[in-house]
């Protein structure tokens, strides 16, 4: 029996547009197809894989915030798994998306290692009937020559440094 293997998928939403950037470039080098928003309101719209996703959601957005893109994920998509990062988030803010369903919650500042691993977990759970379930997906190795990039809200070729509205890790 043949399985077809999709090429996981990760949707970013993430305001500070040079994290956001730098997250789609580190996640399409690891192997990701990914697709980037910067905020809560192109979610309704946007389209979502058919194939292994998991969304990957600051906590605080600029308008909006992490858990109201989950709650508009989830009625769109009810077993898509969720991986929060934040800078400056409230314990109760960890426990309400922990409660809402997220398979991870990263603090801001993270390493890439830790990002994919948080990444992977998400992609090998789904909620079904209310509870986490593992789900045979198998995760290829990074291959970068098929890694596919959708990038919303930021020209991809903006430089390090002259990214504006750069704000601190708090974000």
């Amino acid at each position: 029996m043949n399985v077809a293997v999709h090429q996981p998928h990760v949707l970013v939403v993430e305001d500070d547009a040079l994290l956001r950037t730098q997250l789609v470039h580190s996640l399409a080098r690891s192997g990701y197809a990914v697709t980037a928003h910067g905020s809560v309101e192109p979610l309704a719209d946007a389209a979502l894989p058919d194939g292994p996703c998991v969304a990957l959601l600051d906590m605080r957005l600029g308008e909006g915030s992490g858990v109201d893109a989950l709650r508009l994920l989830r009625r769109r998509k009810p077993g898509l798994a969720v991986v929060f990062i934040s800078g400056g988030s409230q314990p109760q803010e960890i426990v309400q998306a922990m409660k809402l369903g997220a398979t991870d919650f990263l603090v801001k500042p993270f390493t890439l290692e830790t990002l994919r691993a948080a990444l992977e977990r998400g992609l090998r759970c789904t909620r079904q009937a209310g509870e986490l379930v593992d789900i045979p997906i198998d995760v290829p190795a990074p291959d970068p020559a098929a890694a596919t990039v959708t990038e919303v809200d930021l020209p991809l070729d903006i430089p390090p440094a002259a990214a504006p509205g750069r704000q601190g890790p708090d974000s």
